[in-house]
């Protein structure tokens, strides 16, 4: 959420956020001043920009497809190569590991395991041959 201050030097609005806490807000006339959120005198002369106010929502065909996005592979390669590092990673250092983190790895590990066993279970044992005597089930 941010809030909108007209500069006590120049007149001029200022928007800056206030969920980040105390900040220091510059203005381009170079007059910087400190916001704190905490201080109620910062809310006594501006106002509140919730963001979005007038914007029109069009459901177009056009912004239907504009907001279909196409996986980039590369990416998708890319943070594969990385989760599996880190896994690496934290079965190699499992002993200097959280006793949280000890936990989620063991769980991920067996999920896995569990995976690998059904899928093998459903590729030998679900499908089965078809009859011999041509009788259709």
């Amino acid at each position: 959420m941010y809030y909108i201050r007209p500069c006590p030097s120049c007149g001029q609005k200022v928007r800056f956020p206030i969920d980040k806490g105390k900040i220091k807000v510059s203005c381009s006339c170079g007059h910087s001043f400190i916001a704190d959120p905490d201080d109620p005198s910062l809310f006594r002369d501006g106002a509140f920009d919730l963001g979005g106010g007038n914007k029109k929502k069009s459901v177009s065909m056009q912004s239907i497809f504009a907001r279909v996005r196409i996986p980039d592979l590369h990416a998708i390669k890319s943070r594969i190569i990385s989760s599996l590092y880190d896994l690496s990673y934290s079965v190699q250092n499992f002993k200097l590991l959280p006793d949280v983190e000890k936990k989620r790895l063991i769980m991920k590990i067996l999920l896995f395991f569990i995976v690998i066993i059904f899928l093998v279970y459903m590729l030998l044992y679900c499908s089965a041959p078809a009859s011999v005597d041509g009788n259709v089930i």
